[in-house]
């Protein structure tokens, strides 16, 4: 697979991540009128603004948490805790996307335009109780990816994930688990699981550091671990910017591709394993034997650095920029073999081994406008992947260097 995993995996985990995004844009206007009341001394209103706020989950909601607190306490209501509650709430997304690929370094320069469309449903059900927070939630995505019959991209026409998803919340960490199962064109059905946590170790106002992990993982031995440390500082309203450097892991499935020559006579002294070709064209026989000449393990190793920035506005509206720089190296080499000179008319050939070492990254440029239920969003980004030091003689790659453009919009709901 070529361009499949890593291109399927990078367009789920954005879509993952923007239903964070929105849930931390809805938190943060209501966190706004929540200020403004209170700055008016509408005690009323300010509990009901932050009750509403507390409903969505996002980056204020320990602070809500702690206001709630005081207000309840100053006004003699029993059960600071908040008690035991139940929530339950539904939520869809849709998206269409449009795709430019282009590849660079050999002599084709492949390039095509494709476009795809995503369609997001779920229901989640939120039950608080000795101060933390457990939702429950079944989600339902698919896909169709629009392309002409030959494309550089290796991926099915249309793609369907239902997944089932756990997260527990306390004052200081988030963890999250999901299950899911994808059933795609012309594939069998594959099941993977995520797994990620978030572990503040200081906050102070607006700003809080900490750890976060990530985790991906299928049946075909495909998968992603990152463990690093963040730091973020998000006020309600204007600039606010978020860092994280990681350590990551990608493993997607190793490429095993054979050759074939005849079997030469039993009396005649068969070759080392270095010999290859030398039997193509000398012995016409009935049995054959079959020779690997070619091993390529797709490993990736190495620091990651994830970094976000954005400007709240007073009203509803939002304008985000976040970006992402890998640098890998594979543990494993690939190896395969290569024609040396003839001697004597002979071809020689001898195994060659390169470890893979790679740069890749994405940006993107979004503006949104999220209301309590509804949402829209436009974005523009780009991700691209370096091959460094490809010798020539690689015979899986000859490009390398390619870039994916992208142009994405999208509305939401949740009620």
């Amino acid at each position: 697979m070529r361009f499949g995993f890593s291109f399927w995996l990078f367009g789920i985990c954005i879509l993952l991540q923007m239903n964070g995004v929105f849930a931390d844009t809805v938190q943060d206007s209501l966190f706004e009128k929540v200020l403004e009341a209170e700055d008016a001394g509408d005690a009323v209103q300010t509990i009901a603004l932050l009750e509403m706020a507390r409903e969505r989950e996002g980056t204020h909601s320990e602070e809500i948490r702690q206001i709630l607190s005081e207000y309840y306490d100053a006004l003699g209501v029993s059960g600071t805790d908040f008690g035991e509650e139940r929530r339950l709430h539904f939520f869809s997304k849709m998206e269409l996307v449009g795709i430019y690929y282009k590849e660079f370094g050999d002599s084709l320069e492949a390039s095509e335009f494709s476009g795809e469309g995503y369609l997001l449903l779920g229901v989640e059900y939120r039950r608080r109780f000795g101060g933390l927070q457990h939702t429950w939630a079944i989600r339902g995505m698919s896909n169709l990816f629009w392309h002409e019959d030959e494309t550089v991209f290796d991926t099915s026409r249309w793609v369907f994930l239902p997944m089932l998803e756990y997260s527990l919340q306390g004052e200081r960490f988030e963890v999250d688990a999901g299950a899911g199962v994808q059933f795609s064109d012309g594939n069998e059905a594959v099941f993977s699981g995520t797994f990620s946590g978030k572990f503040a170790l200081y906050s102070q106002g607006n700003f809080q550091n900490g750890l976060e992990l990530f985790s991906f993982f299928d049946e075909n031995g495909r998968g992603r671990v990152k463990l690093g440390a963040y730091a973020e500082n998000r006020p309600a309203k204007g600039f606010w910017a978020n860092a994280v450097l990681s350590a990551r892991f990608d493993r997607d499935t190793s490429v095993n591709a054979y050759f074939w020559y005849p079997k030469p006579p039993s009396d005649f002294p068969i070759p080392g394993e270095d010999a290859g070709f030398e039997f193509g064209n000398g012995f016409a026989v009935a049995d054959s034997v079959r020779e690997r000449y070619y091993y390529g393990s797709d490993k990736k190793l190495g620091p990651e650095i994830d970094g976000k920035i954005g400007y709240r506005f007073q009203e509803l509206f939002s304008l985000e920029l976040w970006g992402n720089l890998f640098v890998a190296w594979n543990p494993e080499a690939d190896e395969w073999k290569a024609a040396q000179e003839d001697f004597g008319g002979v071809p020689r050939w001898k195994n060659v081994t390169w470890n893979r070492k790679t740069l890749q990254g994405f940006f993107r440029l979004q503006g949104g406008i999220q209301g309590e239920v509804l949402g829209a969003y436009l974005s523009v980004g780009m991700f691209f992947h370096r091959f460094l030091d490809l010798p020539s003689g690689h015979p899986e790659y000859s490009a390398d260097t390619y870039w994916i453009g992208d142009m994405r919009m999208g509305v939401s709901a949740c009620f």
